[in-house]
């Protein structure tokens, strides 16, 4: 089966978990650009990238916003709910769907997708239900390898590399 959509936590995926607070300042995220090239390598295939987190950073959607990630949703109490509603809005279902998360609340959402991807600190009720469980940790890598396991999985991974390195060619 093919997949059509890649869901994304945020805090403790794409980042270590950690935040930043300067006064004045909203909390501070770094993201790893290895996981930014991961996300180019997903839009050379039919897969759609998407993020649903539970807080809300100027960080984050700046970061969306450079890596042409266009489903967004910050800020989210009922993860479950709102991919719920994303994925009736995109005819997509949740056995074509994969989720990424790292933490209790994330618990609803990989017991539904039929591909779900924890990190290696998750609790272990995660580890125990996820299909993959992540070498890397948030933040040092862990969505590229994430992206290279589904994309080999389902073969469009060669096709993927080969996409991007020859849009960057012309370029």
């Amino acid at each position: 089966m093919s997949h059509k959509i890649m869901i994304f936590d945020n805090d403790g995926v794409f980042t270590d978990g950690g935040l930043y607070y300067i006064e004045e300042i909203e909390s501070l995220r770094k993201f790893n650009a290895k996981d930014g090239l991961g996300i180019k390598l997903l839009q050379q295939t039919d897969i759609i990238p998407a993020i649903v987190t539970g807080k809300k950073s100027k960080a984050l959607a700046s970061r969306a916003q450079v890596l042409g990630i266009k489903k967004l949703y910050q800020n989210i109490k009922n993860k479950l709910h709102v991919i719920e509603n994303m994925l009736n809005e995109l005819d997509i279902n949740f056995s074509e769907a994969i989720y990424m998360g790292d933490d209790l609340n994330d618990l609803p959402v990989l017991k539904k997708v039929s591909i779900s991807i924890c990190l290696p600190d998750s609790p272990d009720e995660l580890k125990d239900i996820c299909t993959y469980v992540t070498k890397k940790r948030g933040g040092q890598g862990a969505v590229r390898e994430a992206i290279e396991y589904v994309l080999k999985q389902e073969n469009k991974y060669n096709t993927a590399v080969n996409s991007f390195l020859q849009h960057l060619q012309n370029q």
